[in-house]
């Protein structure tokens, strides 16, 4: 009985509650400028123009950004996250593309693309389960549309917290094992 209650404390100390990043309730706010960041509910989401045109993104409902822009995000505590899923929109005068792409803690990439129409609704982007142990994601749009996100589900899990639970719960199996 104690070995299943300390597989149990084993387990769960790798386990991360999801949060929602969402932009409904968020006032208004505009950035421009290359290299402008906003910081909203734990991550910070920066825009860059790779040919250093003007540059802008608005918060209010959702996040929006300029057509030829690419925007990053990451969290601000700097821990790494996983990402499980994401509402995507485009605003132009075409159908438009988003290539978003995570940058693996310790190097490579995962990465999704996502076509949808032009003034389209939102639609959710589930992402598989190697969306995991990201240190930041990047979005780049093609040059037609707008990129429109809203409700971001991730996962982030304090890498020190992490190491205690699970150390200890290591410990408690060695102790066991002794008895």
């Amino acid at each position: 009985m104690r070995s299943i209650l300390f597989m149990l404390m084993l387990i769960s100390s790798m386990a991360a509650s999801a949060t929602t990043i969402s932009f409904d309730l968020h006032p208004a706010v505009t950035g421009s400028g290359n290299g402008a960041s906003l910081e909203y509910e734990g991550a910070v989401f920066t825009i860059t123009n790779p040919g250093n045109e003007p540059s802008s993104f608005i918060a209010d409902s959702s996040l929006r950004w300029c057509p030829d822009c690419s925007m990053s995000m990451e969290l601000s505590s700097g821990n790494t996250f996983a990402m499980s899923s994401i509402d995507v929109a485009f605003f132009g005068p075409e159908p438009a593309t988003v290539t978003i792409t995570g940058i693996l803690l310790g190097g490579g990439i995962v990465e999704t693309t996502y076509s949808g129409p032009s003034f389209g609704t939102f639609e959710t982007v589930v992402l598989g389960t190697s969306w995991t142990g990201l240190e930041s994601i990047q979005f780049v749009t093609d040059v037609s549309s707008a990129t429109i996100i809203n409700n971001l589900v991730i996962s982030a899990v304090p890498i020190p917290a992490a190491v205690w639970l699970f150390g200890s719960a290591l410990a408690g199996l060695g102790w066991m094992r002794r008895r």
